[in-house]
């Protein structure tokens, strides 16, 4: 069992915001460029238009809402392809393919850049419920200096289809705030070996 770390420093930094690219450089020593490919993003954006006609013209999503935005993440990507840009996964730095985790993909180009898909309500965009999560991992899919781009989908309400909108954010010039946290899975809670007896 790990130790605890120095809560004192932990506390300290909880709620705290910093900068996206600084955070990127310190843990994983790669740079966050900004964005500067006006055809690229022409590209991108012609990628995300196509990607709202094909999923508004097929009939509504029947999985599970929560899984409508691996769906969009999807589609995005064919769509990319068919432009002929280099999308792919983005491979670890032990050189395979992960699904869960930041970035969603990577253009792998003479302009590298990292995409991250989102979907989010339509109208909801002032918000404050958060939506942007990213956790160091020991086997990291950022391995090149590159470009962050976050393109957000807007969904109608009931997350089936896609409203017409979509975002484009440089993540190099956003903030993100430090959310300290202990986590563990079902697995682990509900071990069989582990529960109470005589529950009901």
């Amino acid at each position: 069992m790990a130790k605890i770390p120095d809560l004192t420093i932990m506390k300290s930094n909880h709620g705290k915001s910093f900068a996206f690219p600084d955070i990127i450089e310190t843990i994983y020593d790669r740079k966050v460029i900004k964005f500067s490919n006006p055809s690229l993003l022409l590209q991108l954006k012609s990628a995300a238009n196509n990607t709202i006609s094909i999923i508004n013209s097929l009939p509504g999503w029947t999985g599970r809402v929560n899984e409508f935005g691996n769906y969009v993440e999807i589609k995005f990507a064919e769509e990319c392809l068919k432009l002929g840009l280099k999308y792919t996964s983005p491979k670890t730095t032990k050189g395979g393919i992960r699904a869960t985790g930041y970035p969603d993909g990577f253009i792998d180009d003479a302009y590298p850049c990292y995409v991250e898909i989102k979907t989010y309500a339509d109208g909801s965009e002032n918000s404050s419920f958060r939506s942007f999560y990213f956790s160091p991992s020991a086997s990291p899919k950022i391995t090149q200096d590159a470009s962050h781009l976050l393109v957000g989908f807007a969904t109608t309400k009931t997350a089936r289809l896609v409203s017409g909108k979509a975002h484009f954010t440089d993540m190099f010039l956003k903030q993100v705030k430090l959310k300290l946290e202990f986590q563990q899975n079902n697995k682990h809670i509900y071990n069989p070996a582990q529960l109470l007896q005589g529950q009901l």
